[in-house]
Order: C-alpha cells, then sequence, then structure tokens
C-alpha cells in the first residue's frame, strides 16, 4: 500500500478532535462487495465481474479510491472503481490473473499473466500492485496497477521464483524461495514484507521495486537463517505467519496464526536475521500459544493493520477483528478496545448479515475516510464498515402511549420501517419481553400487572439494529 502517504494522513486526523470517526463496538456494513446484498453469500461457479469466492487480501488505494481484491478461490485479484461511487454488489472494473472478468483458470506450468490462489495484496508509492501468488509459490509485482486497461495484464516482476514459468519450493528453503507466501507489506522505504507461511518466516526484501527477477532476500524474521523452515513458539520463531503490517515506528506485526498470537519486531528494517520479537498481543508473554476468546486473547488470528497508533486483527476462528490503541506504549497482552463482528468480547457467532461475518482471512484494511474493510472468507465477500453511517429503523405506535384500563391486556398495534428488512418487534414489560406478529404492519398482545405498567417498544431490523424504543405507560385499575 501507499504506507507513508496513509500514515500521515491518519495521524492528521487523529490530532484534530471530531476530524474523523472511530468504528464502535459492532458495527453495521454499509457496503457488501461480491454478493448483490447483505444476506446472500454462496460462490458463484463461473465467476463474473460482480462475485468473488473465498476472498482474502485487499488494499484501497489512498489518491485513486480504487479498491483491489485478492479473489484466491477464482485465481485472479479484481480492481474496483473509487470506493465513494460503489454500491452494494458493484461489478468490478479490471481483473489481473486472468483474460477477463468470467475465467478462473490456473495453469501449470505458471505464466507471465496467470494466478493461482492470490492472497496478499499490497500498493507502493509508485501505484504498483504486489500480490503473493500463493500457489505459484511467488510475488508478482504489476506495474501502473491503479490506471492500466490491458487485456491479460502481464507482471513486471517475480520474487520467490527464478522465473515466471516456475513453481519451486526447494527443502531446505533458500534466500530466493518461497512456499505458500501470504500477506504483504511495502513500508516507507520501499522495502517488501512477506510472510513466507510455508517456511514459517518473514522475509523483507530491500528496494523491492529495482530488484532483479528472483532476486535473494536482504533478510529473515521467525528463522536464525535463511536455510531453514522448523515451526517454533519462543520470541525468535513463529508457526504460521500468514500476515504482516509495519508500523508508523518501524515496528513489523506479525498475525503468527499458529502460535495464537501476534509478534511485534521493533525496528525490524535494521534488525538482524533472526531477531527476536519484543512485543506480543493475544498472549500474556512469548510463553504462552493457547487460544481463547476474550479482549486479551486470539484463536488463530489472521490479518494485521496498523493505521495510526492503532492496530487492527483479524481473529480469524473467533469471526471477529479486534482493535489495540495506542502501539506506541502498549504492554504485552493488553486488551483491544474495539470488537467488530462480535457484541462482545466474549461471542464467537456467525450469521449472514451486515454486522458479523465467517472465517475472516488476511484482508483488512482501513482507509482514509476512516472505513474499515474486511475480507469475510467464508461468506465469499468483503464488507465496508464506515463510522457514522449505521441508521436505525423506525418505528410507530397506533393510537395513545398513555392508557388506563381494567383490562387484563391490551393490544398494541403500529408500523416498522427501514432500509433493510424488519426482522421482529419487541415489547418489553418490565423484565418480560413480548413478540409481536408481523414486522412492517405488527401488533402484540401485552398481558398487564396490576397497577403501572411501563412498557418499551422496539422494533429490529435484519442487521440486528434497534430502533429507538417507544415508552408506552399503562395503567391497570
Amino acid at each position: 500500500m501507499r504506507t507513508t502517504a496513509l500514515l500521515f494522513l491518519l495521524a492528521a486526523f487523529a490530532a484534530v478532535p471530531g476530524q474523523a470517526q472511530q468504528i464502535t463496538n459492532f458495527p453495521v456494513a454499509d457496503l457488501v462487495l461480491g454478493r448483490p446484498n447483505f444476506t446472500s453469500g454462496d460462490a458463484t461457479n463461473p465467476p463474473t465481474a460482480a462475485t468473488l469466492g473465498e476472498s482474502s487480501g485487499l488494499v484501497v488505494d489512498s489518491a485513486s479510491g480504487k479498491v483491489f481484491v485478492a479473489d484466491t478461490n477464482n485465481n485472479r485479484v479484481l480492481r474496483y472503481p473509487d470506493k465513494d461511487t460503489l454500491t452494494n454488489g458493484a461489478a468490478a472494473e479490471y481483473v489481473f490473473g486472468q483474460a477477463n472478468l468470467i475465467s478462473a483458470l490456473s495453469p501449470d506450468p505458471p505464466t507471465v499473466t496467470s494466478l493461482n490462489s492470490p492472497v496478499g495484496l499490497a500498493l507502493d508509492d509508485s501505484g504498483n500492485l504486489w500480490v503473493s501468488d500463493a500457489d505459484n509459490s511467488r510475488v508478482l509485482m504489476y506495474a501502473a496497477a491503479v490506471t492500466r486497461v490491458d487485456p491479460s495484464p502481464a507482471a513486471a516482476k517475480v520474487l520467490g521464483q527464478a522465473n515466471f514459468t516456475t513453481r519451486n519450493t526447494p527443502a531446505p528453503p533458500t534466500n530466493a524461495s518461497m512456499n505458500g507466501p501470504g500477506g504483504l507489506e511495502v513500508d516507507g522505504s520501499g522495502d517488501l514484507w512477506v510472510a513466507d507461511t510455508g517456511n514459517r518466516r518473514v522475509l523483507r526484501f530491500d528496494n523491492a521495486v529495482a530488484l532483479a527477477n528472483g532476486a535473494a532476500a536482504g533478510g529473515v524474521l521467525g528463522q536464525a537463517t535463511f536455510v531453514t523452515n522448523t515451526a517454533g513458539t519462543g520470541a525468535a520463531a513463529l508457526s504460521e505467519p500468514v500476515s504482516v503490517t509495519i508500523d508508523g515506528s518501524g515496528t513489523l506485526w506479525v498475525a503468527d496464526r499458529g502460535n495464537n498470537r501476534v509478534a511485534g519486531f521493533t525496528n525490524a528494517g535494521s534488525a538482524a536475521n533472526g531477531a527476536a520479537a519484543t512485543k506480543v498481543l493475544g498472549q500474556a508473554s512469548f510463553a504462552g500459544v493457547s487460544s481463547g476468546l476474550s479482549a486479551t486473547r486470539f484463536h488463530g488470528p489472521s490479518g494485521v493493520h496498523a493505521a495510526g497508533d492503532s492496530l487492527w486483527v483479524l481473529d480469524q476462528s473467533n469471526h471477529r477483528a479486534l482493535r489495540f490503541a495506542g502501539l506506541t506504549t502498549i504492554a504485552n497482552g493488553a486488551a483491544a478496545s474495539t470488537v467488530v463482528g462480535q457484541p462482545d468480547f466474549t461471542s464467537n457467532d456467525v450469521a449472514l448479515n451486515a454486522r458479523r461475518f465467517e472465517s475472516p482471512y488476511v484482508g483488512i484494511f482501513l482507509d482514509v475516510s476512516g472505513s474499515l474493510w474486511i475480507s469475510d472468507l467464508n461468506r465469499n465477500r468483503v464488507l465496508r464498515f464506515d463510522p457514522g453511517r449505521e441508521t436505525r429503523p423506525t418505528l410507530t405506535i397506533r393510537g395513545k402511549t398513555r392508557i388506563t384500563t381494567r383490562k387484563n391486556s391490551v393490544l398494541l398495534r403500529g408500523t416498522a420501517s427501514s432500509n433493510v428488512s424488519i426482522d421482529r418487534v419487541i415489547a418489553q414489560n418490565q423484565t418480560v419481553p413480548f413478540f409481536a406478529r408481523g414486522a412492517e404492519k405488527w401488533k402484540v398482545r401485552i398481558r398487564l400487572l396490576d397497577g403501572r405498567n411501563l412498557l418499551r417498544v422496539f422494533a429490529v431490523d435484519e442487521n440486528e439494529v434497534r430502533s429507538r424504543p417507544i415508552r408506552v405507560v399503562i395503567n391497570r385499575l
């Protein structure tokens, strides 16, 4: 991604109170890509310009607003128009890895124009798109990716392989090989960071745009040398690194899914090969690797994205995204401050709507507008959470809201509406809920207590957003 510009803008927003809103807990997505609406999630075969199959990496260009998504199962990367013009189910405008928008081929041997299960994406400051072509065990660079329109675009550079037609995974690995690479990051110095997942390490390619095809990496973390790939649990080891990001202070954060943690390597650009991480999230220390479900624990973290002074983490098997604030002073084992995809830090439910997702993987990105983008792997879609856009349903009650009666029950009627479907209407008398018949036009009979009955009536839409409650007071004589 265009790291320097993005971090500068986000820091500027954070410095001016009220300039940008924060994502709140359990928000509602305002946009879906890959599916026509928030309640459909099945993959489409063959693909189209408007569908996705197991989406993963994503990035939004800070200058043009164009959105890039790794459509992993369809062996392609899609480019969408300016984010501010998109509507639900919008069609992509361009494709990398395929000759057209309705094919999903993965030739063997690979070619300069093909992809096989792309996972990670990054844009550099020159507008070049870097793609981790996982099942071909290579990283490709597409020049001028934001503006190009040529059919079957050819990659301009390959790393991890000596040329565009091999897919070797030597054992032991070398300083120029890869095995199933995942997430990518290009830092402000132009260095490319690769989560070399199958080799249980992170590789650094210095000034990547200037390197020759098949060039050797300049550094390695997670392994002591370039020729080992043993899984480990200590501060200098990695088990299953699937995603990487660099924060504004130069700390490299690695989603180490196999160890249920995110490891932070300070001053990563100048770190020695095999250097130990000094920061850890998801565990109290580097001695722990067990999974958990709380504000301080993960179960298979699969994505990381640093923005300003915050770190966003995709907690894959807990079906959520977490935000950790205050990166410059954050303590090991610190608690997350925000949760997306779940109503609290101890739930991990799944549902097909605009609030939840299932098994999010690698793709998490905060754009310059403060919107959070998440790849919903198992639902074959991408969700955007835009702060401040949540719209509540509206509710009306027919007749009076202050009633005196001698009856032991009353019938309330009314209407409810939303920009999506109304799921239910509830009338709560003290602690007892009564569920209405109907939704947009509803009625509900309420059993009354002796004396004063204080009711709260509200509607809930399909995204679990509640209307503002209407207060009804009934005095039973």
